[in-house]
């Protein structure tokens, strides 16, 4: 791997199309939906079933993938105020016809309707700092992911799975900053990413978000619990325990972790990007596992950092199907209720609140109860 890193990108560059075609002839079928027969695991799999890069590489699905597609809802309105379209990024100006999308507020021009790639997810007022519930929808029916993480993975996805050492790679912080900003403070949706051609940057905004959260994914009150749990010898007594702790997570927090796992378990089998599951563990550890709190001192810094490179190695190493559970489970619609026949009728308010049939006309009303004047 050092070899590897010492090397020109220049070089890399040229090697790409030999290395993947004498090495990885089933690269298309990374961007292919799981198959269908794949043998479906509970989040008590045994650690015999855990993935291993082999395995990831036939079976990783997107994360992006997991999502339940979502059209948007757009309506027509004149502008008052100008305003950026998400689409072309151009200013749509005052008195001029645009749309907006009711769901997620995404503006564009009408000329620019067709072209919206834009995922359509629940507008949230995001602050600028604080746990990872603080941004994500208040429904709890609703995958309780970030909308900067699912936008700027999406991109990542399509456009960097070619790209060698992203999130490997740094880039100026004041950029990502300002670019991780400008989608937190975007009052009219997500504008579309494909307009930044550096993909390191979006990487760069996704690892900043993460480690800016006041409390990391696995929270304050469990990370030690996880901490101590890396340390069994048994990769099965691990993975039961790891299962009861992830199931204890706030829900915002699971659904996050879990579409975080799925998303690097792709990046670890694209073959181009050079980035096995140990590059990510040292790389991401502190993003995505972090540490027992925000104020560690420096003698606990050194074993935390390594607990956290362990723990998010096991992760990576474990069935993309196990992960996949938590996300499909949260995009599921939950039945809707079935309409009692007898509660059609005329509303007429009791003390109880209880919806009844209008009463015959030599019906006699009980004491204390109010009738509809209808």
């Amino acid at each position: 791997d050092d070899i590897f890193w010492s090397k020109h990108d220049e070089d890399l560059q040229q090697q790409k199309q030999q290395y993947q075609a004498s090495l990885y002839p089933e690269l298309p079928k990374l961007t292919s939906p799981p198959s269908q027969q794949q043998k479906t695991l509970t989040p008590s799999t045994p650690i015999h079933q855990i993935a291993t890069p082999t395995s990831l590489m036939k079976s990783s699905p997107s994360s992006i993938g997991t999502l339940r597609a979502r059209a948007h809802n757009f309506i027509s309105r004149n502008i008052l105020i100008p305003e950026t379209c998400c689409v072309c990024l151009k200013r749509i100006h005052f008195g001029k016809l645009a749309y907006r999308c009711q769901s997620c507020s995404a503006l564009c021009h009408t000329g620019c309707k067709e072209n919206c790639s834009t995922l359509c997810l629940p507008n949230v007022k995001t602050p600028n700092r604080g746990a990872v519930s603080k941004f994500t929808p208040r429904e709890q029916n609703q995958l309780q992911v970030p909308a900067l993480l699912v936008h700027c993975i999406k991109e990542i996805e399509q456009r960097g799975l070619q790209e060698v050492g992203i999130y490997r790679l740094n880039v100026v912080e004041g950029q990502v900053k300002e670019l991780k900003e400008r989608i937190l403070k975007s009052r009219t949706g997500l504008f579309d990413l494909s307009h930044y051609n550096d993909i390191h940057l979006i990487c760069g905004v996704v690892k900043d978000f993460l480690r800016s959260l006041s409390e990391s994914l696995l929270t304050n009150a469990l990370w030690k619990s996880f901490a101590t749990v890396i340390d069994e010898e048994s990769d099965f007594i691990k993975q039961q325990n790891f299962d009861s702790l992830i199931q204890q997570l706030p829900k915002p927090n699971r659904d996050t972790l879990a579409f975080m796992i799925l998303h690097l378990q792709r990046v670890a089998v694209a073959p181009l990007c050079r980035m096995p599951i140990l590059n990510l563990s040292r790389t991401l550890g502190p993003a995505v596992v972090g540490y027992s709190s925000k104020h560690v001192s420096g003698i606990d810094i050194v074993g935390e950092t390594y607990k956290q490179t362990k723990i998010l190695e096991f992760f990576l190493k474990m069935s993309s199907d196990y992960w996949s559970k938590f996300l499909i489970e949260a995009e599921t619609p939950e039945p809707s209720a079935p309409v009692n026949k007898q509660q059609i009728g005329t509303p007429i308010l009791t003390r109880h609140h209880h919806y009844q049939n209008t009463p015959p006309t030599n019906y006699t009303t009980p004491a204390n109860t109010f009738f509809s004047p209808l």
